[in-house]
């Protein structure tokens, strides 16, 4: 009987008796492909062929075809090992090695005698080619080793390994690969290097009583018996007897061993049984009732078990059943583990693109989203979606499994690899709910990219709902993503549950359901009871708005509509009707519309009458005066609060008063096209004596805006820069406004003390660029010359300069038009010859210049190109070559 887990193999009979001879008895046994090969107890070598055929009830069934047999003596063939490169046969018995041709069994030279124990070396199951050549190494009767190599019909003694007498007797069993031999004497086991003939001890055999046992495995690998403490072990060493891996350990001491990846199979016959362990996580996985028998490894990597006249074959069930069986048993790590050491190291071994490479590939995603549902039921949620990941498992399988996310009326899938059909089936607690949860938005994370459409909006629904209820940081995230598409009527009330309103908002942004996102974001705004901590403000919303890149009027519309509420909490809203660009703002939102429409909101009226005038620039009166007098009107009602609070002993921000004359200083000193007449009856009920002045100027009674700065203000410093500022280079007007401001410095009007001290270091400043009559004119009779002597020398060194100056530049004008008349004669002296042999047509068009014998009008480039009028009606570019040209009037 078996393990109910897990089925790793059938025992299938081949024989059940040799040659009709119940006296026969089976010594050893070697198998290849569809020959067998039995040593029998009386020096008998029998020779099959197994055939195959299915019968009546579509089951494989094996029939064996007796082909000969030979016969070396008396005594119990030993050994049998094949060479089938080499199409040979190595025979042990009655102490000689014969080698055979393995299809006649005739003998390819005469025996080697006195041999009493040989082993092949496995290396040659990694060979390929067929003329390789095939090694063994034997122990004589008289404890020599040598090691030969067949090479064709030549056996001869491999040259590169001596023969080795050193403590060699009683030599049981052993096993080579390459030049290390595993052998193994009553009592110790040890490794032999042919090369150095260097031995080292492994491990004791155990007691007396017990036969030593040596087996190939794999490559670099050998598996060696040994009792310790009343336990049986078997010891996976390499070749030079280091631990691989983790023993296997038996109730009893094995007769015999046998490999058949990634399975050590032992026959017990204390128990009369046969166990199956994996040698990877040395778990026992199946137990076989066998009253008798021998298990041996056939060449193929099979297992035989032979009886006394019997021989069967165990027949390994196929990996894909053997995971599926511990899948369902709950030993789901012991099925990735036979997974990852079956399937996914032949895959290895496969071309990529072949077909058997894309068959493993399908298998192993199979299993591993098998294991994947079977570890979610087990609570293990972290490796289970690990494994749905790397089984790229589809989403919407998972999501039928989790009721918070499944969609309302998705067509459910049949899941054949899942034991459960809900989580609910699963968790037992909140926080188990919440771990499950926790891991499948992870596991839709990194399925989240390259994903059709359909798949990808239950996605990004289901993240959607996860982040509200488990991790509001990441949703705030996840919603601002231009690329998320949630299916609303699902996760919008989950949403607005969760108290997530802002996030909600925003996907319905996502979806340009814009009217119901902003009234999400007006309750925010307006409604106390109403809160979000997410919500980052109506400076969001704002942004929200002026990204909408449709550019129409369902847009148009959809502000005007909301924006009264959006300015009664800040003004900055106005972006909405400036954030496109100039020509679409206009086109969308006619400034005659938008400033009707902010009659009601003077702050934001301003800031959007900046954005005319100084932004587009434009030369519209209405807009300007407006402009002026909303912020003188502002600068009023700032001042007055201000008084206010001052009256109260509040704190005053007098900044803001600042910013704001400070706007309405840019808009009189810059602009034009106010109405200045209607600013200074305004401003003369005023002390904004600076505003005053910038008008006053505006209007050209500079004398007035002079007084008023330096008699209202006191401000000598701001009075030069206005002189300055004012002229804009011209040195007429400078020199009139510093005479004005000289005057008024010396002649004040009306109760006012004159300011000499204030005119003397004028007049001796780099100002003093001064017309010396006019200064003379208007000096005080009683100044002596010494006060002035500096402003004069500078005077008369300043219009000496500017005398100079003026004749230098003079000059070089007159040379520059001599040049360019001179140039203008040279092209008018040049001619050009236009006749039906010579430039008759058109070198851009290839229009004829001459109609009816007469030469039309054409256009002749300083480059030599000549071309009809209508190709060259841009003179500064030549049509043909495009290079350009200046006008000789520049």
């Amino acid at each position: 009987m078996g393990d109910k887990d897990m089925k790793a193999f059938d025992v299938r009979p081949l024989l059940t008796n040799i040659r009709r001879d119940p006296t026969l008895e089976i010594s050893t046994v070697e198998m290849w492909k569809e020959s067998v090969w039995i040593g029998t107890t009386t020096g008998r070598l029998i020779s099959y062929q197994l055939t195959s055929e299915v019968d009546e009830r579509k089951k494989q069934v094996h029939r064996w075809s007796y082909l000969r047999e030979v016969t070396f003596g008396s005594s119990a063939v030993k050994n049998i090992k094949i060479a089938h490169q080499a199409n040979k046969l190595f025979v042990l018995c009655d102490k000689r090695l014969f080698i055979l041709y393995k299809d006649t069994l005739e003998k390819m030279m005469e025996p080697l005698k006195n041999i009493s124990l040989f082993c092949v070396d496995e290396a040659w199951r990694q060979a390929s080619s067929e003329t390789s050549s095939f090694h063994i190494t034997c122990i004589s009767t008289k404890n020599v080793l040598s090691s030969y190599e067949l090479l064709g019909k030549t056996l001869s003694p491999n040259k590169r390994y001596q023969e080795q007498r050193n403590d060699l007797h009683n030599i049981q069993t052993m096993a080579r690969e390459g030049r290390r031999v595993v052998m193994a004497k009553a009592y110790i086991y040890y490794t032999f290097d042919l090369l150095t003939g260097k031995k080292t001890e492994i491990a004791p055999v155990g007691s007396r009583s017990v036969v030593p046992i040596v087996q190939w495995i794999m490559e670099g690998e050998f598996l060696v018996v040994t009792e310790v403490d009343g336990y049986s072990l078997g010891l996976c060493i390499s070749a030079q007897g280091e631990a691989i891996r983790a023993p296997i350990q038996w109730v009893e001491y094995p007769d015999s061993v046998a490999y058949s990846n990634p399975y050590i199979v032992a026959y017990c016959a204390t128990s009369r049984s046969i166990l199956v362990t994996n040698i990877n996580t040395q778990v026992p996985i199946q137990w076989l009732d066998c009253k008798e028998g021998h298990l041996f490894n056939d060449s193929g990597g099979g297992v035989l078990l032979s009886g006394r006249g019997a021989l069967s074959f165990l027949k390994a069930t196929s990996f894909e059943s053997q995971i599926h069986d511990l899948i369902l048993a709950r030993r789901v790590n012991e099925a990735l583990d036979l997974a990852e050491n079956t399937l996914e190291q032949e895959l290895l071994t496969c071309e990529e693109g072949s077909v058997r490479g894309e068959e493993l590939k399908r298998k192993i995603r199979k299993i591993k989203r098998q294991a994947g549902f079977h570890k979610i039921s087990e609570k293990d949620f972290k490796k289970g979606f690990s494994l749905l990941i790397a089984s790229s498992t589809s989403p919407d399988i998972v999501l039928e499994l989790f009721p918070l996310v499944r969609g309302e009326g998705e067509e459910r899938h049949d899941n054949p690899y899942c034991p459960f059909k809900s989580i609910k089936e699963i968790v037992e607690t909140k926080e188990e709910e919440k771990s499950a949860y926790l891991s499948l938005m992870e596991f839709l994370e990194q399925m989240h990219e390259d994903l059709h459409s359909r798949l990808r909006m239950l996605v990004d629904t289901a993240l959607a709902i996860l982040y509200a209820v488990y991790n509001g940081e990441k949703l705030n995230a996840f919603v601002r993503n231009r690329d998320t598409k949630c299916n609303l009527s699902m996760c919008g009330p989950v949403l607005s549950d969760a108290n997530k309103l802002h996030a909600l908002a925003c996907l319905y942004v996502q979806v340009e359901q814009y009217q119901r996102a902003l009234e999400i974001w007006k309750s925010l705004e307006e409604d106390p009871t109403i809160i979000d901590d997410d919500y980052p403000g109506i400076e969001f919303v704002i942004k929200t708005i002026c990204d909408i890149t449709t550019n129409t009027p369902r847009l148009r519309d959809l502000i005007f509509k909301n924006m009264d509420w959006i300015l009664n909490i800040t003004p900055e809203g106005v972006k909405m009707f400036i954030s496109k660009s100039n020509t679409e703002n206009q086109s969308l939102f006619p400034p005659i519309d938008v400033l009707s429409r902010l009659e009601n909101h003077p702050t934001a009226k301003i800031n959007y009458l900046e954005y005319l005038v100084f932004t587009l620039h434009s030369e519209s009166e209405a807009y300007h005066t407006t402009l002026a007098m909303m912020l003188l009107d502002a600068v009023k009602r700032k001042r007055l609060e201000n008084a206010n609070r001052e009256r109260q002993n509040l704190e005053v921000d007098t900044s803001a008063l600042e910013s704001i004359r400070h706007r309405f200083l840019r808009v009189l000193k810059s602009s034009k096209f106010y109405d200045v007449e209607k600013l200074l009856r305004l401003l003369d009920t005023t002390d904004l004596h600076a505003e005053s002045a910038i008008v006053y100027g505006r209007a050209g009674k500079h004398e007035e805006a002079l007084q008023r700065i330096v008699y209202k203000l006191e401000d000598y410093k701001l009075a030069e820069e206005y002189c300055s500022e004012t002229t804009e280079g011209d040195r007429s007007l400078r020199r009139k406004l510093f005479l004005l401001l000289l005057k008024v410095y010396i002649q004040p009007g009306e109760g006012h003390e004159p300011l000499p001290e204030k005119a003397v270091k004028m007049l001796n400043s780099y100002l003093s660029d001064l017309d010396v009559i006019e200064v003379l004119k208007i000096l005080p009779g009683h100044w002596k010359m010494t006060i002035i002597d500096n402003f004069l020398r500078m005077a008369i060194r300043s219009d000496v300069h500017y005398t100079r100056t003026t004749a230098l530049v003079k000059g070089l004008a007159r040379s520059e038009n001599i040049q360019l008349n001179r140039k203008l004669v040279s092209l008018q002296q040049q001619r050009v010859l236009v006749s039906e042999q010579q430039n008759s047509n058109c070198m851009l068009c290839d229009r004829s210049l001459i109609v009816n014998s007469t030469v039309s009008p054409f256009v002749r480039y300083p480059n030599g190109v000549i071309v009809c009028l209508h190709c060259g009606q841009d003179t500064t570019t030549c049509p043909v070559t495009k290079k350009k040209f200046r006008h000789i009037a520049e």
